[in-house]
């Protein structure tokens, strides 16, 4: 028993490493994307290459999803634990969430330069990642909801 979870830690170890690289890679992508926005164009090779990143958060995700799902496979389904686990989930996301929610927020609003694009902001959806008409601030943070 001892043994098969070693086995199963060191597989999950393994999947981590293939989602950190997938998680690069979509940094990569987005270096790329902002580097076009503010800059101009990045020589070819290197947009074929390193901009091939977006294919990185389908893996990421599918990746990650797994891992939550084997992870918490043998939870109790009470609605205690639901609560539990929403609660972990959620100190876990926010505090680091909001300090750079706040900041993009109003660095966007005090110098709408900043951003590349026209951004149609929530409030609400920065605060609380709720979808809604508008955007969140941080316009990756679609991810977290």
């Amino acid at each position: 028993m001892v043994e098969q979870h070693i086995n199963n830690k060191s597989q999950i170890q393994s999947l981590q490493f293939f989602r950190g690289l997938a998680a690069i890679a979509v940094v990569f992508h987005h270096a790329i994307l902002s580097t076009e926005g503010f800059i101009g164009n990045v020589p070819n090779w290197i947009h074929k290459t390193l901009g091939l990143g977006n294919f990185g958060v389908d893996f990421f995700f599918v990746l990650s999803g797994f891992i939550i799902m084997h992870i918490h496979q043998a939870d109790n389904r009470t609605f205690r634990d639901s609560k539990i686990y929403l609660y972990k989930r959620l100190t876990r996301v926010f505090p680091v969430y909001w300090p750079i929610a706040i900041i993009l927020g109003l660095a966007y609003f005090l110098i709408p330069a900043m951003s590349a694009a026209e951004r149609d902001i929530s409030l609400i959806s920065s605060a609380f990642l709720i979808p809604m008409d508008g955007k969140p601030g941080l316009s990756v943070a679609w991810t977290y909801s």
